[in-house]
């Protein structure tokens, strides 16, 4: 029970204050739900709504994090984080998607993303991830 009652402060304390973040999506619904989260949290939150806007949003930009959805238009996920990584190879990038096939996984970090979180994701899965990378 002390295990529970611990991962619940820790959830209670969390905080992104400071934290600039860019989420990649182009479903409205995920952005207004996502962008709500992580400004719960305190997080400054951009949106790109295609992987070829995120690229240019990088090149220009620093952010703590990227959350890249990998079915968008212009330039899938994938290959918008495989043209990142030719000049930004710190930024940590979690992937969202709707399937945790191993296959995607397997995708995901070809690509150069750290890790993935399943859509739609639960508040809780999401913070022990972020933590994970900031």
């Amino acid at each position: 029970m002390q295990n529970i009652s611990m991962l619940e402060n820790d959830i209670a304390d969390f905080t992104l204050k400071d934290k600039a973040l860019l989420l990649v999506e182009d479903t409205l619904f995920n952005v207004l739900y996502a962008t709500q989260l992580l400004e719960g949290w305190d997080a400054k939150v951009e949106v790109a709504d295609n992987g070829e806007r995120a690229v240019r949003m990088l090149q220009t930009n620093n952010y703590d994090l990227i959350l890249m959805d990998l079915q968008i238009p212009v330039m899938d996920g994938y290959t918008a984080t495989t043209r990142i990584r030719e000049f930004n190879k710190i930024t940590p990038i979690m992937a969202l998607t709707a399937s945790a096939t191993s296959e995607v996984r397997e995708k995901v970090l070809e690509a150069g993303m750290q890790d993935y979180i399943v859509k739609p994701f639960n508040p809780d899965d999401l913070i022990i991830k972020l933590k994970r990378y900031l």
